[in-house]
């Protein structure tokens, strides 16, 4: 087993030895006072006296203990930021590790420097997302600048699908000099003798690189951008027990999809899952090529078909679970379940009731549903897409059972008939209306033509 460096942490030691150090860093889960728990509020941290404003990012309540705070929305299109006062000393770089990225729904990632709080005439500095350590470099560092990260993000569908663990600042002039960490190199074998001796869903604290084949390749998948694939030690022989999973393949800091008997690099913390089936694996690796195959890795947007169920389906379904009292029991399964609104709840906000008839009673519940079309009103026809869930309750009149979709993204259907399916792309969702397709994207109903159509 041999060590070797950080790639892009000895970048920054080379830049050490020319005085380049850390001016300052900072991690999570920071200042218990500061805790928000959604992901349209502010928040500030100050480290070492420097302080940086945090917009549209969630870092947990103080019971959850999250060590990465996150960005990104069900449903809803956001941007979120971080922003410095004035930094009276010189930055060179400004650095931000990615812990999970969704490339395909990040439509911009920059830092802005400028002379005043208003970003006014900013310099903008353009990087691409990907797992791992990104960094900006300012190229003509001087003091009192203003510094701000800004991620924008379309719509996703569930939160926190971007995230960081840490933020950077790098002066070129003093700091703490930045000594590069190591990491253990393993082969494949060794990597699932460290799997198996972790206890059920537990992960290293260590990360590791793991050296091996690439076999049973999954295509990369645009709509959560990565890639699943299994790692070998010998090509020849792919039963691996052990996944990279939702892996990040680059080269040349742009996407470069893993192909069957490539020779890579992962690097990443080791886990083993254990739920309805047990998994060793690396879940979102840094994945660099050692040597590669010949083949077509042309990328091709990744489309999901979801069963488009009635309401009286969805319920079936939900009844053929089997919680235990006091808990839910969910589908592994994503359906789009199509219905009219018949009624509202007056308790909890975005919930509403669903039945196959204007007028009928409302068996099926929508909870807390991220609605992509906001004018939804009893009476209107839908689409929900979501996991079916059946939750066995006791109150103070007894047990009770409730069939719903939690937590779901719902879709305005402009019809109630000959609705065939409903697909999940990249960007959009998709209607198929006796038909006929249309794009359903913020919050408007377009043809394929790109005419607004509602």
């Amino acid at each position: 087993m041999k060590k070797i460096f950080s790639l892009f942490a000895a970048v920054l030691f080379v830049g050490s030895m020319m005085a380049e150090g850390l001016l300052f860093e900072q991690t999570y889960p920071g200042d218990p006072s500061k805790f928000t728990n959604n992901y349209t509020s502010s928040f500030t941290l100050t480290t070492d006296g420097y302080t940086l404003e945090y917009a549209s990012f969630n870092n947990g309540q103080s019971s959850n203990n999250w060590d990465a705070i996150r960005a990104g929305r069900n449903g809803n299109a956001s941007v979120a930021t971080i922003t410095s006062e004035a930094v009276a000393s010189k930055v060179s770089k400004v650095v931000i590790d990615f812990t999970q990225v969704n490339a395909g729904l990040t439509n911009e990632l920059y830092l802005l420097v400028a002379d005043d709080a208003n970003f006014t005439g900013a310099t903008k500095i353009a990087q691409t997302i990907t797992v791992g350590e990104v960094a900006f470099e300012v190229s003509a560092p001087a003091e009192n600048k203003f510094y701000r990260v800004v991620l924008d993000m379309a719509a996703g569908t569930a939160n926190g699908f971007n995230r960081i663990d840490k933020v950077q600042f790098i002066t070129p002039e003093g700091g703490t000099p930045i000594v590069p960490p190591t990491y253990d190199t393993l082969t494949v074998a060794e990597a699932i003798t460290k799997a198996e001796a972790l206890a059920d869903n537990a992960t290293t604290t260590e990360k590791y690189y793991i050296v091996g084949y690439a076999v049973n390749v999954a295509a990369y998948n645009t709509l959560y951008g990565n890639q699943n694939f299994y790692l070998a030690d010998d090509v020849n022989a792919p039963d691996s027990v052990f996944e990279a999973y939702a892996a990040y393949p680059s080269k040349d800091g742009k996407v470069y999809p893993v192909l069957e008997g490539d020779k890579v690099l992962a690097f990443g913390a080791i886990k083993k899952y254990v739920g309805a089936y047990t998994q060793l694996e690396m879940a979102n690796p840094i994945v660099e090529f050692l040597e590669e195959v010949e083949g077509d890795r042309t990328i091709e947007e990744t489309v999901v078909k979801y069963d488009t169920v009635t309401v009286a389906e969805a319920i079936d379904i939900a009844k053929a679970l089997t919680p235990e009292k006091g808990k839910s029991q969910t589908t592994s399964k994503t359906y789009a379940v199509r219905g009219f609104i018949v009624g509202t709840s007056t308790k909890t906000e975005k919930t509403w009731y669903m039945a196959d008839e204007v007028g009928a009673y409302g068996e099926f519940e929508v909870y807390k549903c991220a609605s992509i079309d906001k004018d939804v009103a009893e009476g209107d026809y839908v689409i929900v897409t979501g996991k079916i869930q059946h939750y066995y309750g006791e109150g103070n009149n007894g047990e009770y059972h409730t069939y719903e979709i939690s937590n779901g993204a719902l879709v305005h259907a402009e019809a109630p008939q000959g609705i065939e399916n409903l697909i999940l792309t990249e960007k959009a969702q998709k209607v198929v209306v006796d038909g006929v397709v249309y794009i359903v994207r913020d919050n408007k109903l377009f043809n394929l033509q790109g005419a607004q159509v509602r």
